[in-house]
């Protein structure tokens, strides 16, 4: 019979039971890591240390070494994400538990470093939640292989944005971002922001997400970057994703399989910027609904650039493909 549900404040570690133990009442780091069924996020096989942040139970006098504290030792949960990210070197493997996290400004430079969030969704509520109010971006990527899981992002600060990779004179490779929400409240907030005038993010992965009251969804200015699998609710003068490359030189960039919602006359499913090369750019297989019309659906339909769009959707018609 499984053991009784583990209760922290209002998080529920419980829900996930794996040989009568909760994964949040694991003892040890390589308990908590065997209790995990394989092909779980692959984080059973991640080669780094598990470090673990509470924001409702932790503090960071303890040493973020084990989900919960045992007795009156220091080993136990940082409580904030700042604390936990201190101590973690490239390859560790962060995981937060259900909660509110206040901070922003937030830099991840180890490469390869896993931050996965620990709830009952994958979406903003039910997650373990990043609120941004302070006045910066809540949390950047500066390094290759990071990957980020089950996490939610609120964003409260104009002209700011959840995540952003690759906005300085570097490029950095290989990121996946996937399985989390995204929402905002103020103008010109933005879920995704990949690639700067002088730096990208080439290969980075964004999937299985979802995007709320945000300006942008995803800003893709990036080569060989992807988004797939996601959903975005398009507020009025707002675009789900942007593509907007800044040079010519980056190519093979995807939009594919997600769902794009409209909420306005003014809301853009896909919005192009420049012009890319026939071949650089990818739209396929997307759905469209409640756009005003399929210019607002993608701003390419009608514009006479060639060979981006392959067959995608406005509610049942299928749109043209140029």
């Amino acid at each position: 019979m499984p053991g009784p549900m583990k209760t922290l404040g209002s998080a529920r570690y419980g829900d996930l039971m794996v040989k009568g133990k909760g994964l949040w009442q694991s003892q040890t780091p390589s308990e908590f890591l065997s209790h995990i069924p394989g092909g779980f996020v692959g984080l059973s096989n991640y080669p780094g240390n598990p470090i673990f942040a509470d924001p409702i139970n932790g503090s960071d006098l303890y040493d973020g070494t084990l989900p919960k504290r045992y007795g009156t030792t220091k080993e136990g949960p940082k409580l904030t994400f700042t604390g936990a990210l201190a101590i973690a070197s490239a390859k560790d493997v962060i995981v937060c538990g259900w909660g509110d996290f206040i901070e922003d400004g937030l830099v991840i430079t180890q490469r390869g470093l896993k931050v996965i969030g620990f709830g009952t969704s994958g979406l903003l509520r039910g997650s373990p939640l990043f609120i941004g109010t302070l006045g910066g971006d809540i949390l950047t990527i500066k390094a290759d292989d990071v990957e980020i899981v089950g996490l939610g992002f609120y964003q409260t600060v104009t002209a700011k944005c959840c995540i952003s990779l690759a906005e300085n004179p570097a490029h950095y490779w290989r990121n996946h971002i996937h399985d989390c929400g995204f929402a905002g409240e103020v103008a010109n907030t933005w879920g995704i922001r990949a690639g700067a005038v002088a730096a990208e993010a080439p290969y980075t992965v964004v999937e299985r997400c979802r995007f709320y009251n945000l300006t942008g969804g995803v800003r893709l200015n990036s080569s060989a970057m992807v988004v797939q699998d996601c959903h975005f609710s398009v507020p009025a003068n707002s675009q789900g994703i942007e593509d907007v490359p800044t040079t010519s030189s980056r190519p093979d960039r995807s939009i594919l399989r997600n769902t794009f919602k409209g909420l306005s006359d003014t809301s853009y499913g896909v919005f192009v910027s420049n012009t890319p090369n026939r071949g650089e750019l990818l739209i396929d297989q997307n759905h469209m609904v409640g756009f005003v019309d399929n210019a607002h659906c993608c701003n390419l339909i009608g514009s006479g650039k060639a060979g981006l769009l392959g067959l995608n959707y406005n509610n049942a018609t299928a749109m043209a493909v140029v």
